[in-house]
Formats: C-alpha cells, structure tokens, sequence
C-alpha cells in the first residue's frame, strides 16, 4: 500500500477559493487519472499561524504507476495553484509505502 499527501498551508483569506479549487480541480482531475484510489483529507489542528489553516489531503492506491501519475499531476496541479495565489497557498507533498510491523 503506498500514500501520497500533499499538506496545503492555506491563508485564511483564501480558504473559500481552496475548497473550491479542491472540489472542482484538484480532486475530479485526480480521480479521472487514478479512479481506484481513496482519497481523505484532514485538516491539521496543529497550526503555528493565526492566519492560516493546513490541511492533509492523503490518496491510498495499491501500486508505484497509480503513485507516480498521482505525484506528476498533483504537482503540476499544485505548481499551478501557487502561481497564482503566491504564499497564500503554499503545499508540500510525500509520497510513503506502508510497513509491515508484524
């Protein structure tokens, strides 16, 4: 099992826009290019910043190709964003494989 987060730092002034951009954007063109994928989103109580909200936005897919098209269009997906909304949105992603304790 692998996941791939992107953690959005997000100003509150453009939180409205975010969600929009989430629900009409980043998620449909995500799931068009990976349908089998689960997708979850938190948002992160942890925040060192009155101004700004961070929130996790984690995909579970099963292989390497699912995990590298997510991380090509995610990516520019996200490049896109910051060049035109700057730092009020920034974004960091990880990609991760599951480990196995037992």
């Amino acid at each position: 099992m692998y996941l791939y987060n992107t953690t959005f730092i997000v100003a509150n002034s453009e939180r409205e826009w975010w969600h929009e951009w989430m629900r009409g954007m980043y998620i449909p063109t995500i799931r068009d290019i990976a349908p089998m994928v689960n997708f979850e989103a938190y948002s992160i109580d942890q925040n060192d910043s009155p101004d700004t909200k961070n929130f996790s936005c984690q995909w579970r897919c099963e292989s390497l190709k699912e995990l590298g098209e997510i991380d090509m269009y995610s990516k520019s997906l996200c490049s896109r964003m910051m060049k035109e909304k700057g730092e009020k949105c920034l974004f960091f992603s990880t990609m991760m494989k599951s480990v196995d304790f037992e």
